[in-house]
């Protein structure tokens, strides 16, 4: 294995010496298996890396704001058989399907266009969503806190939050 180096960093490796400009720095670091893009070369020896900055307080916030958006774009609940996504679109779908149940309880409605649904099941559907949207802000809230208080560090702290679950 090949390193490239540029400016006394790997900035890209190769399995095979690749045929390159004499001026290019290529070192030969088949003896370094642990060798990757970032380490330092200098004085004929490879350096791991420094440790990344931890993030800043800042970056953890948008972070957890990120973290809230991803877990209600990809969330979903089942209640009685009925799925529902919990992507904002499909809080309004939901949203007004209760209501046009709870205005006109004889109107049919298909859940998905395909599956008929009673009001009660409606409802019940709904406020599973509810309760995941509110379970989701809860734990967003709960990290910013930590986050504002310096006990959340880290974006794995965050990750390990109480987000809710897909049921």
């Amino acid at each position: 294995m090949f390193a490239l180096i540029q400016s006394g960093v790997v900035v890209e490796l190769f399995a095979e010496r690749p045929v390159l400009h004499p001026d290019v720095e290529l070192v030969d670091v088949s003896a370094f298996p642990d060798i990757a893009v970032g380490w330092v070369f200098a004085n004929g020896s490879f350096l791991a890396p420094p440790p990344a900055p931890p993030p800043t307080r800042a970056e953890l916030q948008a972070y957890a704001a990120a973290k809230w958006a991803a877990v209600i774009a990809n969330g979903t609940v089942t209640v009685g058989g009925f799925q529902s996504s919990t992507a904002e679109q499909w809080q309004g779908y939901v949203s007004r399907a209760v209501q046009l149940a709870q205005t006109d309880p004889s109107t049919p409605i298909l859940w998905n266009g395909v599956t008929p649904i009673t009001p009660s099941q409606l409802q019940a559907l709904g406020a599973a969503v509810g309760i995941f949207v509110q379970a989701a802000f809860t734990a967003e809230g709960a990290a910013q806190a930590a986050i504002a208080a310096g006990t959340i560090t880290t974006f794995a702290r965050i990750d390990a939050a109480a987000w809710p679950a897909n049921s």
